[in-house]
Formats: structure tokens, sequence, C-alpha cells
């Protein structure tokens, strides 16, 4: 039965979840979750001027004495920002294009990227920030720096070509030597165990993990003549792209090929089972490639942002989001298609950080769109709740309350369905606008479902939604 006049906590996006399941949202649209519960997702604020061309990567660090330092890539340039409040480039160089994400590590005072298509190229203060290629350095896929060394994965270069599960290792403390060398212990090695060559590879604590699409190796630094020593982690979890892993601060959350995964350098534990991996590996109208998902984790919300096409062609406008604290989930929205994501905001004891994603404003031209709280969110929020009913009672709902912890849910509007099963509540029904607090509506059947559109206000705080409260009377039984 429906818990009449009940508070029922709202427990975040969960389409394979049994719909009867109190507080759970069957579908959502620019709703995310929080500690408590839902809100309306933040929009975006465009910033300026635009950037170069179409940007494939991103990264924002710092020097050894706190400088900020923010690097763009894209087809045609790498460019060098060093005021993340005014950001104008002080110094672009264009490189050979190439439609391949970027991969980019600070390493002590230097910046380096790769792009695959050269060699690992280095930047720093002493150079001005021209970026030029390490002599000796291999082509990589993916770069890490961990444990005083830079890592690189998927490899090419002359000695042994293009070898997707190779691996190289700098020299200790030495970025720009990687000639193999007892002595510098600069060296190289293949995994070939579960073929296949490496699709990413992260930093966790003072190792590295190295992804295949199914299979993850703990890399652990033990000194000459090794160097580097790779174990194989148990089981057939793996990351399907480069984007598809994050840190989430003493673990890595993963988009393997066909399952999420969280894990804490012990053994990889899946999530999402049962509550939305199935509709997202294999609905939602997904015909995007899952490797080119990119992954996002926003430390001040605790919430990963997984960003995918929707359909083949559409480009990346479209985002799971993963509340760490929580284990709940929402989705959003982008107008644009977004080409990478990385963190915006000043680098100093307290600074406030927040989401960046870069994405081409209907043509090659790139922008930088800041995850904004004073900007609303194209297209406006809605969430459907669970099935609420029972299939020997029927109710007559007469109003609904949002209960919310920030703002009021002011100016939300609701659409009732009912139905005679709970798996075909189908029939549209009432409908009601918010009125001093609740949501008026009548509706009459065993069982029932709501769509609620939420507000947004300009300037005001958007409302974090804990609960929902259904007022209604039994009208009979069989």
């Amino acid at each position: 039965m429906i818990p009449l006049a009940k508070a029922i906590p709202i427990t975040g996006l969960a389409p394979d979840d049994e719909p009867t399941k109190a507080g759970i949202l069957t579908d959502c649209l620019n709703v995310v979750p929080t500690t408590n519960g839902v809100k309306v997702a933040n929009g975006w604020f465009k910033t300026t001027p635009a950037l170069a061309a179409s940007i494939t990567g991103m990264l924002r660090s710092q020097t050894t004495d706190g400088a900020p330092v923010f690097i763009l890539a894209s087809t045609a340039k790498l460019q060098v920002y060093l005021d993340y409040l005014t950001p104008t480039a002080h110094t672009d160089t264009v490189v050979a294009p190439a439609a391949l994400p970027w991969s980019m590590t600070m390493f002590g005072n230097a910046a380096l990227v790769s792009g695959y298509f050269n060699r690992i190229q280095q930047a720093s203060s002493a150079s001005g920030w021209t970026f030029a290629e390490v002599a000796d350095a291999p082509k990589a896929k993916v770069i890490v720096s961990a444990s005083n060394f830079v890592l690189a994965f998927g490899t090419n270069e002359a000695t042994y070509g293009k070898q997707g599960d190779r691996w190289w290792c700098s020299a200790i403390n030495d970025h720009s030597s990687w000639t193999p060398s007892l002595s510098t212990q600069a060296t190289t090695g293949r995994i070939v165990q579960d073929g296949g060559g490496f699709t990413a590879a992260m930093a966790l604590g003072q190792n590295v993990v190295a992804y295949k699409d199914r299979a993850m190796f703990i890399g652990s630094y033990v000194g000459s003549p090794v160097v580097w020593q790779w174990d194989r982690v148990p089981g057939y979890a793996g990351a399907a792209g480069p984007g598809c892993v994050c840190d989430i601060g003493g673990a890595h959350f993963i988009v393997g090929p066909d399952g999420f995964w969280l894990f804490d350098g012990t053994r990889p534990q899946p999530i999402g089972v049962d509550v939305i991996a199935q509709t997202f590996f294999g609905g939602m109208s997904f015909l995007g490639s899952i490797k080119d998902c990119l992954c996002y984790y926003n430390k001040r919300t605790t919430s990963v942002h997984v960003w995918f096409s929707r359909s083949t062609g559409a480009g990346r406008d479209s985002c799971l989001v993963y509340n760490v604290t929580t284990g709940t989930w929402g989705y959003r929205r982008h107008a644009r298609q977004i080409t990478a994501v990385g963190e915006y905001g000043p680098i100093v004891s307290g600074g406030v950080t927040t989401m960046c994603v870069a994405a081409n404003d209907g043509s090659s031209v790139g922008y930088q769109w800041i995850d904004d709280d004073g900007t609303a969110p194209t297209p406006l929020p809605t969430m459907t709740t669970g099935v609420l009913g029972d299939d020997s009672t029927s109710t007559r709902v007469l109003d609904l309350r949002l209960i919310c912890a920030s703002s009021a849910a002011t100016g939300a509007t609701v659409q009732g369905y009912t139905g005679r099963t709970s798996g075909a509540v189908t029939t549209a029904a009432g409908t009601g606008t918010e009125m001093d607090g609740k949501l008026p509506i009548r509706q009459h059947d065993r069982w029932h479902k709501f769509t609620i559109s939420l507000p947004y206000t300009y300037g005001s705080a958007t409302p974090e939604i804990r609960a929902i409260t259904v007022n209604g009377v039994t009208g009979g039984s069989r």
C-alpha cells in the first residue's frame, strides 16, 4: 500500500531496480544525487575567450612553489594558462593534429603530455612553457607519474615498434631520460597476460594500476633490476578506454566494457548492479562507444561524472552521476558535445574548485564550460518516481509534498499516471502546480507514479529534495 502522509526518502535513479521499491526514481533528467537526496543539476557558464580548436585534453596542476598551471590540448595546439581567472594563453605551440585524447601529468615543475602520434613532450617555466619532445622518450597512449618515475603505456618507438601491451618507465627522478640502464632504473617490459593492449593507467597511492579492457595489473616499485613488478588482479574487471578511470581519493572508479567498478587496491567491487548498469550498458539508446566515456570526480560533491554519447555521432552530451558517499545515481545533460573534462578553480588552501568541460560551440571552435550553480540547466529538470500502490487496494491521491532541505520547490509541477497492475502504470491522470508547498493532484487507482518538473530560479538556491509525501485516502479493496 502507499504509505500515506509518511515521508518516503528519495534514493536516486534506479531504473533496473524493482519499480515498487520505496524512494527510487525510475527516470530523471538534470537531477543529481546528494548526501541527503537529490537536487537540480547546475547549469553551465561559458568562459571566454574562445579556444583555438576542439579540446581533447586538459590538466589543472601546480608547480613545486604552488604556482597554478593549466594545460589545454587540442587537435591543433598545446596551450598553457597561468591564471585561471583570466585564461590568456601564455604560450601556443602548434603540434601535429590528432583526434586521439591527450594524456597529461606533472612531474616536479615539468608538464608532460602525450598524444600517441609523437614522443612525450615537456614544458616548464625554464623553457618559457614552450613544449618540446623528450628526445629518447617513446610515443605513448597513456602516461602516469608515480614513485618518482614517469611511466608510459601502449608505446611506439624505434626499438620495439608499436606494442599496445608494452610499458616504459623513465629514469628515477628524471623525466627526460628513457634509455634503459641499471644505474638510472629506466627500463621497459610487456604484460602479455590476458591479451590485448593497455586501455588506461592511473596512480593509486605510490603504485600504478595498468588496465586492459578485462584485466588490471598493480605495478609496485621494487628497485633494480626489475624496477616495476606487475601483479595480476583477480577477476575480469578492466577499463573500456583511457578516460574510463578516475581517482576518487584512495580508490579508482572504473567504467568497464560491461560494468561499473570500484577498486581500492585489494579487489574490484562491482557497483550499480540491479540499479543502473543494465540500462546503461544495454539500453538508454546507448549506441555510442563505451570506450569513449570520460570520467571526472568532483571532490566538492563527492560525485563521479561519467560523460557518454547517447547515440552514434551524437557526441558526449549526457552524464551519469554517482555519489560516492551514498552510492546513489542521477543523470544530467549538456547542450553541446563534451570533448574533454577537468577541474577549474584556484590552487590555494581552501580554494573552491568545480568541474570544467570543454565543448564545441556548434563549430570547430572550443570553449570551456564551468559547472555553475548560478546558471539554469537545459533541459529543465524532471524526475519520475517509482510505482506506488497495492494490487488489492485502490487509493485516491489528493496531493504530494516535496520535503526539501535547502529551499522550497516553488513552481514545481506534476503529471500523474495510474494503472491496474504495477507493470502497466501508463495512463496519464492528474496534474498539478505547486501551491503553498504542496502539489495538488486528483487521481484514483491501485497503482500510481508521478513525473515532477522541478523549478529553477536564476540567482536562487536550487532545492535539495530529501523525500516525498503522498496524501490521499484508500478507496476500497478487493
